[in-house]
């Protein structure tokens, strides 16, 4: 079953969702996956955190990067640290409304990013679940296990004796 979530990058500093570049993400949207995934990927472009419409655009070829690594030819991955690499990809995206039907409560869970914090919303309600500033995620431990464990405080705290 997929795990359907919405990541939204903006240059608006607040944790609303209301404006910025939507990026669809059909599965493993789960937030042990996708605060790896942003740490892994801000960490390798933290010189761009201000340029939200390259950072979007460049978070699509690192997620196929990362999602698939395996199948990405070893000459590729010998490149100057392949993962570890900024990928130029010489395309933007550009940042609109949010409009009601993004946040419609189909996806498992929201991501707001901006250049200074990553917010997690739940997808039924769009409830914030968690904050995290750009500085202290970076300063996580890239172990995916670490990820794994804050998921489920995470998850206890949001949703109480209602965790299962």
């Amino acid at each position: 079953m997929s795990t359907r979530t919405v990541l939204v990058f903006s240059d608006r500093k607040n944790d609303k969702i209301e404006y910025g570049i939507p990026i669809y993400k059909h599965w493993d949207g789960y937030l042990s996956n996708i605060l790896h995934l942003l740490r892994c990927y801000l960490w390798v472009n933290k010189s761009r955190l201000q340029d939200i419409e390259y950072l979007s655009a460049g978070f699509i070829r690192y997620c196929e990067n990362y999602e698939r690594y395996e199948y990405v030819p070893d000459r590729f991955k010998e490149e100057k640290n392949f993962m570890a690499s900024d990928p130029y990809i010489g395309f933007g995206l550009f940042q609109t409304e949010i409009k009601n039907s993004i946040l419609d409560g189909w996806e498992d869970y929201y991501y707001k990013i901006t250049p200074d914090m990553v917010y997690v919303y739940n997808g039924s309600d769009v409830k914030k679940m968690y904050e995290i500033s750009i500085e202290k995620l970076l300063e996580m431990p890239e172990e995916y296990s670490f990820y794994e464990d804050l998921e489920k405080k995470i998850f206890s705290e949001f949703y109480g004796d209602d965790y299962i």
